[in-house]
């Protein structure tokens, strides 16, 4: 069975951001399931990433919210177009 377009979408975007986060120094972990797609940490800071497609939903936010990351540490949402061409980072507070 072939994969799914958004499972293929999202691996490549969590390779991108894996790259990309990994040349600024920090060590990156990638989930499958859970609220977090991406979890990076540089010394004793860490950022917990979850990607998103199109619109994003207010679920997906209070989602993120409501799950409990170590201290130090920023919740973001990086929101992908549907191009795939521009990406936006929020954090959620």
């Amino acid at each position: 069975m072939s994969e799914s377009p958004y499972k293929r979408r999202l691996r490549e975007h969590k390779r991108r951001i894996t790259t990309t986060l990994e040349a600024q120094g920090y060590k990156v972990r990638t989930f499958e399931d859970g609220p977090f797609h991406l979890f990076a940490c540089r010394g004793k800071t860490g950022r917990a990433i979850r990607i998103s497609f199109g619109e994003v939903h207010f679920d997906e936010i209070n989602l993120c919210k409501r799950e409990p990351v170590p201290a130090r540490c920023i919740r973001e949402l990086w929101k992908i177009s549907d191009d795939g061409r521009i990406v936006t980072v929020a954090r959620i507070t």
